[in-house]
């Protein structure tokens, strides 16, 4: 995948070797971080909901502590592979798909879905239906305060949400992929949950 334009508009997912950390990032920084979603809710307590892409949640979005804490390195060492400092050391191309492979190429191939379907995210904030209060499913380790999701390329992508620490906006917290468009995370969630999105308004910042 030679630019993130092509990336944009594929209409199918790219192989894991067509991609990279710094072409994923490079994609952020141009359809999602410049820009605040906007959603118009049909909820009377909180209208409208905005949605931001600051640059230390990418890191965070893709497992990429996840993968370094599986891998064996060290507590005072893991703020490498979060926040700004894993943001800049991907720009630099320092960290990079081969080093998370060779921390623990397992992990790496268990969270590998969230990279190959990043593509998908700019097209997912600007397409969802309703967003959901979020009830933690059993037996799963996932956590956020909203949830928003689409069917999209035969897979459920779905985004999780939670409040940035002034309370102003929200921020992405958790990327989820259902492959053959698996309910998992849906089925638990009951009617009363769920809000219809009125409105999508895309503001640059």
């Amino acid at each position: 995948m030679s630019t993130i334009e092509k990336l944009y508009t594929l209409d199918k997912k790219p192989k894991i070797n067509e991609i990279n950390l710094k072409l994923l990032i490079e994609y952020w920084i141009k359809y999602l971080q410049p820009f605040e979603i906007q959603y118009t809710l049909d909820d009377v307590e909180s209208n409208v909901i905005s949605l931001r892409f600051p640059a230390e949640n990418f890191a965070h979005l893709l497992g990429i502590e996840t993968i370094a804490k599986r891998g064996g390195v060290k507590y005072q060492d893991l703020k490498s592979y979060r926040g700004q400092e894993a943001y800049n050391s991907i720009l630099a191309n320092t960290l990079t798909f081969d080093s998370l492979k060779s921390l623990n190429s397992t992990i790496f191939k268990s969270v590998k879905d969230k990279f190959i379907y990043f593509y998908q995210l700019p097209h997912l904030v600007v397409a969802a239906k309703e967003i959901i209060n979020f009830t933690k499913v059993p037996g799963s380790y996932i956590e956020c305060e909203l949830l928003i999701y689409n069917a999209m390329h035969d897979v459920y992508v779905h985004l999780g949400l939670e409040k940035e620490s002034s309370g102003q906006f929200y921020i992405p917290r958790t990327f989820l992929i259902e492959r053959n468009l698996g309910t998992k995370y849906l089925d638990a969630q009951t009617e009363d949950k769920k809000r219809n999105i009125l409105n999508i308004n895309k503001v640059t910042l």
